[in-house]
């Protein structure tokens, strides 16, 4: 019998520690889209959501910046599943918001998995994660990676999606400037020019990431956004100096901003290094 109590489960993001934007995708169904390249990597930074059974769906959430309308992809996720494994079960949905809001860690959309996995748990679907990935890929090319977490490459457009099996772990600090960035923005500033530089030091990452070698990795993350961003946000530039100053062996934007990443030598350093900015996270791999 489908489960008529309430289920809650962390929902965790992910960093990405090279991301390439290869070139816009110009003929077939994804015109207009970007061929990409990016090595993701998850995180212990969670929101948690709640589904308690109520007699209609609403959702309430701890940041106001979140709607809280079928425009969110957590009530939009509900609808496609009730739509489609014919269930009428309607919910309370609460969203406790730990990850920042347009800071390019994706949150959204780690909601979005989280709520697949969710109904799946309450209705006893039992999906696999081929059929959770398809569900996801309705409603965003970047959530099919929440059902294989850890670290992986990720085409996102043209459907390659790999784990990176790696027994590296780090240490984050996660600055959140004072302002976001819309990812429709994002793209709107791209310069095609600076973009598309990198794919030798994402392979070869990838291929550090795979012999645990940590001494090799310093100069080969990178973000093809933080190069236009910056154009128009040269703040970007003062928080990734001010990280590597502070310590960190390397610092880059993560998706399409504005969180800046610093990967500091250990917990302790991290939240040494955290404490010199307004608002900054300390994170680690998640295990």
């Amino acid at each position: 019998m489908p489960n008529n109590s309430a289920v809650q489960e962390k929902s965790y993001t992910r960093i990405t520690l090279a991301l390439d934007i290869i070139g816009k995708i110009t003929h077939g169904p994804l015109a207009g889209y970007h061929e990409m390249g990016i090595v993701k990597h998850q995180i212990d930074l969670a929101d948690t959501i709640t589904l308690t059974p109520a007699e209609e769906t609403r959702l309430t959430c701890t940041d106001s910046r979140v709607p809280c309308d079928e425009t969110n992809l957590c009530i939009a996720v509900l609808r496609f599943m009730q739509d489609r494994y014919k269930h009428p079960q309607e919910y309370h949905i609460e969203l406790e918001k730990n990850i920042p809001v347009q800071g390019g860690l994706a949150g959204g959309s780690a909601n979005a998995a989280t709520m697949i996995n969710l109904l799946n748990t309450a209705w006893e679907l039992s999906l696999s994660p081929a059929e959770k990935m398809a569900i996801g890929g309705a409603f965003g090319m970047d959530i099919p990676y929440y059902f294989l977490g850890k670290t992986a490459f990720d085409s996102e457009t043209t459907g390659t999606l790999t784990a990176i099996p790696t027994e590296c772990t780090f240490s984050f600090v996660l600055v959140i400037p004072p302002f976001g960035i819309a990812t429709a923005r994002a793209y709107k500033e791209l310069i095609y020019p600076l973009c598309g530089k990198e794919i030798k030091n994402t392979e070869a990452l990838i291929k550090a990431l795979e012999r645990n070698e940590y001494r090799e990795m310093a100069p080969l993350f990178h973000n093809d956004f933080q190069k236009c961003i910056i154009q128009k946000e040269p703040r970007i530039s003062q928080i990734t100096t001010a990280l590597r100053e502070a310590g960190c062996c390397a610092s880059f934007l993560s998706g399409s901003g504005s969180t800046v990443v610093g990967i500091a030598q250990n917990r302790a350093h991290a939240h040494n290094v955290a404490e010199l900015f307004p608002h900054a996270i300390v994170a680690e791999t998640l295990i």
